[in-house]
């Protein structure tokens, strides 16, 4: 079971431009397009800078995956206007169940953001051990 996380954010001291504030991806670039809440925006990161920090291969896997999605869906081609059709919705279902595990009492669960998270956390947690196994193993070939 997913923990809850019940942090008072200040939204006034985020800064919206600074990428590594949370290091999220896919939320940023839905936010820089108008299709994610300034509010909801806001806990994501502070939840994905405090994943980033006690769960950093999970961060790293999810990173490397998502990033050239995001890059992807920020595009004018009819290709990633769909994948931004796509996209969007599953990932703000995952934000708004963050943004619930962080102030339980003001936002509502998302049960499809709750799913998302018991399938994509084990997911991207492999990809990141994977990515600093081969990191390590290179490492020492040098």
């Amino acid at each position: 079971r997913a923990p809850v996380y019940n942090f008072q954010t200040d939204a006034d001291s985020m800064d919206m431009d600074d990428p590594s504030s949370g290091k999220k991806v896919i939320c940023t670039a839905l936010h820089s397009l108008g299709l994610l809440s300034n509010d909801i925006y806001l806990l994501d990161r502070q939840y994905g800078k405090m994943l980033n920090s006690t769960d950093p291969a999970l961060g790293n896997g999810y990173r490397l995956w998502a990033t050239p999605i995001a890059e992807y869906i920020k595009g004018d081609s009819m290709g990633s206007k769909v994948a931004r059709h796509i996209v969007a919705p599953v990932a703000t279902a995952w934000a708004e169940e963050m943004a619930h595990q962080m102030r339980p009492d003001e936002y509502k669960s998302n049960i499809i953001g709750k799913l998302l998270m018991a399938v994509g956390y084990p997911i991207c947690r492999t990809i990141g051990e994977y990515m600093n196994k081969q990191l390590r193993d290179n490492k020492e070939r040098i």
